[in-house]
């Protein structure tokens, strides 16, 4: 059984493997633009950036 999800995907593993490559991508986004420079590490607020 799958949770609701906004990408409407049914099967479990397939669901894992499209967030993961999502969350891999967005990662590298934040790496290569330098934002992740600007994050306050070992905070809240920073951790709070980060998920936006």
């Amino acid at each position: 059984m799958t949770l609701e999800n906004k990408l409407v995907i049914t099967d479990s593993a397939e669901l894992a493997r499209v967030e993961e490559k999502i969350s891999k991508a967005k990662a590298l986004e934040l790496f290569e633009t330098g934002l992740l420079d600007a994050f306050e590490v070992g905070t809240f607020v920073g951790l709070s950036e980060m998920h936006k």
